[in-house]
């Protein structure tokens, strides 16, 4: 059998070699592509024309004038890919045209593409899950295919295919307003079953507003729309890019404070998993980093900062690392998604047990576990439990499931690898042996003790140890 890592390989493989052939397609596409208008006005031919000429004569500054009006007039960027312009070489001032309009598939561009691939590639695997939460993994689910559409808007406009498909315009610009409150509302729904009400409607009101203001361009003609990308329109398109770029600013920062206040509501919650509480941290970091990111670059935008490449484009990395991040964990840690608490809260509904009861048995069961250290003894049972607590097994096994969403070995486990990590900490710099720390901690053997600290730490006790050495 295949295990998640090779079945994760195959799968970001088949959408890297994906990626590379609409690349290649999109290349050949372009190249072939002539000059197809027949009825190109007698002024056209003469800036191209002159712009020969002046190749010839190796007039670099006149030729590049000739073809940029040329480029301009006819809407066509064919004519950069004249022999005639191959005298001029890649440091010339002629160089500027052609990156300007030609063809670019380096490195970042398949970045974008292949980020936003996986982005699309995540978002309908976690839509057909049959388990889990639905309204979350809808929320995750829609957050990852807008973000992914952003990337491959870019994409698009990185690479100059933007001429090919005018249409784009501006296409996701309100629906990036949208980021910030889905993974929002995804957080709470993921770490308090958070249950949405009619109000909550309220949200989509600035997405709905900049739809409302981007209309009249939306509603341009093709033609109209590539006039823009050309930059010979009359229409100031520049007019909306403060203010989007403002109120996107102060969207993000207060859907970030929201995340960051619910998240330090809910860290170190032994309600989740050492797994599900690094998939919350880590979710919330790159919420904060992009932020932060954002922030750059809009003070690239208007100047405030210098507009280097990497502060420029440093936010559409964070955006994609998060897309691929989540990506890594939807596929490699699947059972993250399915940590809620509604799920545990439904089987038992018909307990005898109250809620009041049920908070108190819990704060016994855990000063059994973390001041009697009950979870060393490697004849532990749920019976045993039971029995300190003074209840019965099943009242013992609802406690665990509905205030830590484990059932009771998952629990003993999560102990037992909370300490060896701490042991393992404390003599990474002497020669204890492991097996060691596994008996200490209440196992019975090395090989259980492994296999349980890779299901929780996603590697080895030796691995774990040599990423120590390494920090």
């Amino acid at each position: 059998m295949y295990n998640n890592y090779t079945i994760s390989f195959i799968f970001y493989l088949m959408i890297f070699l994906f990626a590379t052939g609409f690349v290649i397609a999109g290349e050949e596409k372009r190249t072939d592509t002539g000059l197809s208008q027949t009825d190109v006005k007698y002024t056209n031919a003469i800036l191209k024309q002159k712009a020969l000429e002046a190749a010839f004569r190796y007039d670099e500054s006149a030729a590049t004038d000739y073809v940029a009006a040329y480029i301009k007039n006819t809407k066509n960027t064919f004519f950069l890919k004249h022999e005639a312009f191959d005298t001029f070489d890649e440091n010339s001032t002629f160089n500027s045209l052609r990156e300007k309009y030609n063809l670019d598939f380096g490195p970042l561009p398949f970045f974008y593409l292949y980020s936003a691939l996986i982005g699309f590639f995540i978002a309908f695997v976690l839509l057909f899950k049959k388990s889990g939460d639905i309204i979350a993994t809808l929320l995750i689910s829609v957050f990852l295919l807008l973000h992914s559409s952003f990337r491959f808007h870019i994409f698009l406009c990185v690479t100059n295919l933007k001429y090919e498909h005018p249409q784009i315009l501006m296409m996701t610009v309100g629906f990036s307003f949208l980021y910030a409150p889905l993974i929002y509302f995804y957080f709470r729904r993921f770490t308090q079953s958070y249950q949405f009400r009619a109000i909550d409607l309220l949200h989509l009101i600035p997405t709905v507003i900049v739809f409302i203001v981007l209309i009249p361009i939306y509603n341009l003609p093709e033609s109209e729309k590539l006039a823009i990308m050309f930059d010979v329109s009359d229409f100031n398109i520049k007019q909306y890019l403060p203010y989007l770029m403002f109120t996107k600013l102060i969207s993000l920062i207060v859907y970030g404070s929201f995340l960051l206040k619910a998240y330090l509501k809910t860290r170190g919650n032994t309600l989740f998993t050492i797994v599900a509480q690094k998939w919350q941290r880590n979710l919330v970091f790159l919420g904060m980093f992009y932020i932060i990111s954002y922030a750059i670059y809009g003070l690239t935008i208007i100047e405030i900062l210098p507009r280097w490449v990497l502060l420029y484009y440093l936010q559409i990395v964070a955006m994609a690392m998060m897309v691929l991040y989540i990506g890594f964990v939807a596929n490699l840690k699947p059972f993250v998604f399915d940590v809620f608490l509604n799920k545990v809260q439904s089987k038992y509904a018909k307990s005898g047990l109250t809620p009041g009861f049920s908070l108190e048995l819990k704060d016994a069961l855990v000063a059994i576990f973390e001041g009697q250290y009950i979870y060393r003894e490697n004849n532990i049972t749920l019976d045993k439990v039971a029995e300190k607590l003074g209840v019965s097994r099943h009242n013992a096994s609802q406690v665990i499931n509905e205030h830590f969403v484990l059932n009771f070995f998952e629990l003993v486990n999560q102990y037992r690898i909370k300490e060896a990590l701490s042991l393992l900490k404390e003599h990474e710099k002497s020669n204890i042996r492991i097996v060691n720390i596994a008996y200490l901690v209440g196992f019975n053997n090395k090989v259980t003790f492994n296999k349980s600290f890779k299901k929780i730490m996603s590697l080895t006790p030796s691995a774990y140890l040599k990423t120590l050495q390494v920090t």
